[in-house]
This record gives C-alpha cells, sequence and structure tokens, in this order.
C-alpha cells in the first residue's frame, strides 16, 4: 500500500494503525471517483469482487473467445496464426473477422504457432515496462528462432487491402 499511497501523493505513516487506515479510505475514494459510477454500484460491485483480478481475467478470456478462432482454409493467408494486441483504432471483433475470411487464424495469446503480432497502441495502466505481456512472449520466441511478424495495425490493414485487391477479380 505504501507504493500506492505514494504514487497517489497521499501522506502515510506506514504500519501506523490509523495512517493505514486513512491511507486506503483516500485511495479507495479515488478509485471509486474515478470509475464514474454511483458509489452505491460501486461498493456492490467490490463487495461483490466484481473487480477482482481473477473476475476481470475470466471476462477477458470471454471477450477474447468471441473473437478467436480459425481461419477460412481457403484464404489467401491460410497457415497463419495472428494475435492482437494494444488498441488499433478498430473493433478487436472487425479485425478478428477480416483475418479469419482471409485464412488468419486468430489466437488469444502467443504461441509457438503464432506467425504475426498485430500491436496497437497499449495501455499504460495494463502493461509491465514498455511491452504488453503478448510482446514480451513474441520477443522472446523471436530470440529463440521463431519467424514472427509484428507490426502496427497500419500495417496489418495494408496486408489486408494488398490481400483483398489480388483476390478481386
Amino acid at each position: 500500500m505504501a507504493n500506492v499511497a505514494a504514487k497517489l501523493g497521499i501522506d502515510l505513516n506506514h504500519h501506523n494503525a490509523l495512517s493505514d487506515a486513512e491511507a486506503a479510505t483516500e485511495i479507495m475514494l479515488m478509485v471509486w471517483r474515478d470509475s464514474g459510477m454511483p458509489f452505491n454500484e460501486w461498493l456492490e460491485g467490490w463487495r461483490s469482487g466484481a473487480f477482482s483480478r481473477q473476475k476481470r481475467k475470466r471476462q477477458q478470456k470471454n471477450v477474447e473467445a468471441k473473437y478467436t478462432g480459425d481461419g477460412e482454409p481457403s484464404g489467401i493467408f491460410a497457415g497463419e496464426v495472428v494475435v492482437f494486441t494494444g488498441a488499433a483504432g478498430i473493433a478487436r471483433k472487425q479485425l478478428a473477422d477480416t483475418a479469419k475470411r482471409l485464412g488468419i487464424a486468430v489466437k488469444g495469446s502467443v504461441t509457438k504457432d503464432t506467425t504475426m503480432l498485430v500491436s496497437g497502441t497499449q495501455d499504460s495502466g495494463k502493461i509491465k515496462g514498455k511491452m504488453s505481456s503478448k510482446q514480451r512472449r513474441a520477443a522472446q520466441l523471436i530470440a529463440e528462432g521463431q519467424d514472427i511478424r509484428v507490426m502496427p495495425p497500419s500495417d496489418f490493414f495494408d496486408l489486408v487491402k494488398t490481400a483483398e485487391e489480388h483476390q478481386t477479380p
């Protein structure tokens, strides 16, 4: 808690019960204010565990399940496997549907099957250091000799545009 309090500019005499309680209260109030939610709804979410890390991970997996899947076997890029990370300026599902139509399988995490990582703008609050976990995993696999093309969304859009132009009779 000392690190969080310091980062938020909250005075804290760590391990002093009253100071710890006051700092914890200030942190929770800041989190509530930043949520933009009515206090009763926010408090109920906090009490129910709706904001827990495990629940967020389960929700993320549910979101990924809505857009991941195999590519069209006859697509021009059949056999390719893409993973998306960060914001691309377009809905993830739309990106995934386009990729799958072109034959590219869409996965939620970087594995030894990954051939492309489309890396958009990262939310600094969700990453450790300067890279997302997907970017770090891709870098690790590339260092081990795996061929993964890392590209910004604009390069992916260009790839899609070129492929669609070549598919048009």
